[in-house]
């Protein structure tokens, strides 16, 4: 709503995308069907534009920290495309402080993805609950 959306536009996109059941096919197989709890529709005309819109706040709170990759004064140290983000960073300290703010992004909007992904892919050392020190 924070982007001026009609609400009966955003009433309408949450009943398509509420308690979806999907297949997924593969050649000749199927699979049973089975619900969907977030995300947009893999190669769904509406997809990229509302990953857009979704993303578009983490990418706004990564340049406003501050940190990250710049040439000149142009911020280049987040990058959205699809469905990946990619983040840029000229230090491991700068990178862990961008990681919390995006580790703070899913909280605030209940990425429950994004949690997992984190708790299973990087060493409790990568994303800390401190700050780094001046020369990590």
């Amino acid at each position: 709503m924070k982007k001026g959306l009609c609400p009966l536009l955003v009433q309408f996109l949450v009943n398509v995308y509420t308690n979806q059941v999907v297949r997924v096919k593969w050649n000749r197989y199927k699979t049973s069907a089975f619900k969907i709890w977030n995300g947009v529709k893999q190669g769904g005309v509406l997809s990229p534009v509302l990953f857009t819109l979704y993303i578009d706040e983490l990418l706004i709170r990564l340049k406003q920290s501050g940190l990250g990759c710049y040439i000149g004064h142009t911020f280049d140290g987040a990058f959205g495309y699809a469905d990946d983000v990619n983040l840029l960073s000229p230090t491991r300290k700068s990178m862990n402080l961008m990681l919390r703010i995006a580790w703070q992004y899913g909280i605030d909007y209940d990425v429950i993805l994004l949690r997992r992904f984190f708790n299973r892919n990087f060493p409790s050392s990568f994303v800390s609950t401190e700050f780094p020190t001046d020369n990590q």
